[in-house]
């Protein structure tokens, strides 16, 4: 299983590949396990997603098929540190060390939708699924898309900053998906 985070807002670098990071498994957090976060920043904040589950080994998929190669969809949290500036640490690895991205439930992908939903506090996203197709497609260029891959296509920055202590809690389209003790 490999696990991919795709950034719509620079969907390709120059030299025409996709922009994305990929996320060893040891950095992901299972539904249901608390989030610690490392002591090496005070600061933090974070970014939720909008992670679909792929269904069928694809390759070169174009994106007005991509809605055939996924079946779930989940709210996904990656926490990012900032130093006392403001400025963000951790480009490259030491973004994604251990227990970095925590993946909510599994829910269903509505078949047909244009948008979906995901809400965190008072913060909503309307994710464009054209976006998520895009994201697909441009992953399965590049890599073999396999059973059970998980690609985070679209994601807010939230506007709060993280503490010990706090609980996140995510929906996707009203559902609860994510719901993650910061410790």
């Amino acid at each position: 299983m490999k696990t991919v985070i795709f950034d719509p807002d620079t969907p390709y670098d120059a030299s025409g590949l996709p922009s994305v990071t990929l996320v060893a498994d040891s950095a992901l957090v299972m539904p249901g396990r608390p989030l610690f976060l490392p002591d090496f920043s005070q600061h933090w904040r974070g970014i939720v997603y909008l992670g679909v589950r792929i269904s069928k080994l694809g390759k070169g998929v174009a994106p007005k098929f991509a809605r055939r190669y996924y079946d779930a969809v989940c709210a996904a949290f990656h926490p990012l540190a900032f130093s006392d500036t403001g400025e963000r640490i951790g480009a490259g690895f030491a973004g994604l060390y251990d227990g970095a991205v925590v993946l909510g439930s599994m829910l269903g992908a509505e078949e047909g939708a244009e948008y979906i939903d995901i809400a965190c506090g008072r913060q909503t996203l309307a994710v464009d699924m054209a976006v998520v197709d895009k994201a697909v497609s441009a992953v399965s260029y590049w890599s073999t898309l396999k059973t059970g891959d998980i690609i985070m296509a679209a994601g807010m920055m939230l506007d709060a900053p993280l503490r010990v202590g706090d609980m996140l809690e995510a929906t996707v389209n009203g559902a609860p998906s994510l719901k993650v003790k910061i410790k």
